[in-house]
Formats: structure tokens, C-alpha cells, sequence
């Protein structure tokens, strides 16, 4: 019964536009991050990445943002380091809630047209039913 609910679930999270995604962000951004994007857990991003053979991008790992300690711990640079930290999860949240809507608005793209697909019969006798109409009316 789990392995069959599991199954479904990844069809689910994993289309062309999802991992299109993953391969995308993995190499600079946090699993958590992506995550939040494609709306599942981070365990979820870390495994499909070693399942695809994504690594992260060298320069990425020692950064303040990917949550590893880099440099000397000198107290006259961690305020340098807090300011540099605040810059990057700016533009990193910036760039994540970019990918986000332009997500969302692909999945109301698809939803219309699916819509539109499944009622076509419908909108089609309405919109022929509304020219009937006009000329009715002229």
C-alpha cells in the first residue's frame, strides 16, 4: 500500500517542470529552498538530486549561506560577514520568489487549458449561442 501511495506522490511531484527546476537551482541554492518552491520536503530535493547525480557547485559550499562556517572566526569580521549573509538571502529570496510565480503562473496556464479542454464542447455552443445573437440583434 506505501510503496503504491509513494509511487503516486512522485508522479505527482516530478514532471519535466519540476526537475527542470531542480537541476536549475540545486547547484546554488539550499535544498530547503527548493523545496519551498516545488512544494515538498527537502529530504524529497536531496534525494531525487542523488538519484540524478546533482552536486552542488563547488563555490556554493563554503558560503555563509549554505550554512558552513568559512574563514577565520575574527570578531571584527562578522558584522562584514552579517551584512554579506542579509545581501545574499536577499537576492536569493528575490530570485526564489521570482521562480515561485513564474511557477504559479504556469500552473494556472495549464489549468486553463486543461480547462478548456475538458468544457470545450460548452464554451464553444456559448460563444456560438452569443454570435447568434449578435446577428439576431443587427
Amino acid at each position: 500500500m506505501l510503496a503504491a501511495n509513494s509511487k503516486t506522490m512522485k508522479s505527482k511531484i516530478w514532471n519535466e517542470r519540476t526537475l527542470g527546476i531542480l537541476r536549475r537551482l540545486y547547484p546554488t541554492f539550499t535544498s530547503g529552498d527548493i523545496a519551498d518552491v516545488i512544494g515538498c520536503s527537502d529530504t524529497t530535493i536531496r534525494n531525487k538530486a542523488h538519484e540524478l547525480g546533482l552536486q552542488k557547485d563547488p563555490s556554493f559550499k563554503p558560503t555563509d549561506y549554505a550554512g558552513r562556517y568559512c574563514g577565520k572566526r575574527d570578531p571584527n569580521t562578522k558584522p562584514e560577514r552579517e551584512r554579506q549573509r542579509t545581501e545574499n538571502y536577499r537576492d536569493r529570496k528575490n530570485e526564489l520568489n521570482r521562480l515561485y510565480n513564474q511557477a504559479r503562473r504556469e500552473k494556472r496556464r495549464e489549468e486553463a487549458r486543461q480547462y478548456y479542454w475538458d468544457h470545450r464542447d460548452d464554451i464553444l455552443t456559448k460563444r456560438k449561442q452569443r454570435h447568434q445573437k449578435l446577428i439576431k440583434e443587427l
